[in-house]
């Protein structure tokens, strides 16, 4: 199983990130999102829901866009 988080870029273009295995909830899907995409570190373990969308905002993401789709392989 793998999933499709899709998401919009501050600037207003479209983005998406291939995660493996399932991602059940937008929170986990912004950590997993900042981790795929290298973003700044940030203990993701102990980082709060507005470090998270700090870290996304600042790399062009738009914490409030991402759509999850399952991804049966």
């Amino acid at each position: 199983m793998q999933t499709l988080i899709k998401y919009k870029m501050l600037n207003g273009g479209d983005g998406e990130a291939l995660i493996a295995g399932v991602v059940s909830n937008v929170t986990q899907a912004k950590h997993e999102l900042a981790h795929a995409k290298s973003l700044p570190s940030v203990n993701a373990a102990n980082a709060s829901a507005d470090e998270i969308d700090d870290r996304l905002r600042q790399s062009g993401i738009d914490p409030n866009s991402l759509t999850l789709v399952s991804i049966s392989e």
